[in-house]
C-alpha cells in the first residue's frame, strides 16, 4: 500500500455553503400587510408602513428620534441605531442592555432619507397623533422616538418585531422577518422623490 505524503486531511476542500436567499414580500403581501398595520391598536404599527418605503434596519427605526426628522425637505437623518448591547459596568446586574447609540457600522450607515411625497402625507398624520398625546400627556416619550410604545417607552428591536410578527399574522401571509421589509440595495436618492420614483436607500446592504 502507498502511502501518503503530508496530512490527507488538510488537503481537502469542502464545497462552499449556499447562502440562503432573503425573503423579500411581493407587492401583494406589501397591500395586506400595510392594512394590517393600519388596524393595528398600536400607532407605531405605522413604522411597518415607513419602513417599506425607507428601508431602515429594524434598530434604526427605533432609534429614529423627532430631532432627526426634517418636515421641510421630508426627510430623515439616520445616525442613531438601538440595539441591545452588552454591559461592562459591575454594578448592572443585567449582562446586557437596551441603548440608543450613534451608527458606526459603515460610514454609509449615516444618511439621510427623503420620503415620497403618499408616505410624507401619512408620516403628517402621524406626527399628530403623537403631538395630540404630547399634549394631552406632557411626559410622554420624553425623548422623542418617533416610533414608541404606547405609554411613551421606546422600543427595543426585539419588541418592534414582535408587533411586526403579528401584523405579519394578521395580513395572513407567509411568515417572514424584518429584512423582508428591505429589498436589494438601489442607487441613492439625491432629493424628495414622488409616487412614480419612489426610491430606498439602502448603500448599508444586507446583513
Amino acid at each position: 500500500m502507498t502511502s501518503l505524503d503530508g496530512n490527507f486531511v488538510e488537503s481537502v476542500r469542502l464545497p462552499k455553503a449556499e447562502k440562503k436567499e432573503m425573503r423579500v414580500l411581493d407587492r401583494e403581501e406589501q397591500s395586506r400587510l400595510i392594512a394590517a398595520a393600519r388596524l393595528a391598536p398600536e400607532p407605531a404599527a405605522f413604522g411597518i408602513i415607513f419602513d417599506l418605503f425607507t428601508g431602515l434596519r429594524i434598530g434604526e427605526l427605533c432609534g429614529l428620534r423627532w430631532r432627526n426628522v426634517n418636515m421641510e425637505d421630508h426627510s430623515i437623518r439616520v445616525c442613531e441605531t438601538r440595539n441591545r448591547l452588552p454591559n461592562f459596568d459591575d454594578t448592572i446586574e443585567t449582562s446586557t442592555s437596551v441603548r440608543t447609540v450613534e451608527s458606526t457600522k459603515t460610514s454609509s450607515s449615516r444618511r439621510t432619507v427623503y420620503m415620497t411625497d403618499s408616505l410624507y402625507r401619512d408620516f403628517q398624520q402621524y406626527m399628530n397623533i403623537q403631538l395630540s398625546i404630547k399634549k394631552q400627556y406632557p411626559s410622554y416619550n420624553p425623548d422623542g422616538y418617533v416610533f414608541c410604545q404606547e405609554n411613551g417607552d421606546p422600543y427595543e428591536p426585539r419588541t418592534y418585531e414582535d408587533l411586526f410578527k403579528r401584523c405579519v399574522r394578521q395580513a395572513g401571509i407567509k411568515d417572514a422577518n424584518f429584512h423582508a421589509l428591505r429589498p436589494a440595495p438601489a442607487g441613492p436618492a439625491t432629493g424628495p422623490k414622488d409616487d412614480h420614483g419612489v426610491v430606498r436607500q439602502l448603500h448599508h446592504g444586507s446583513k
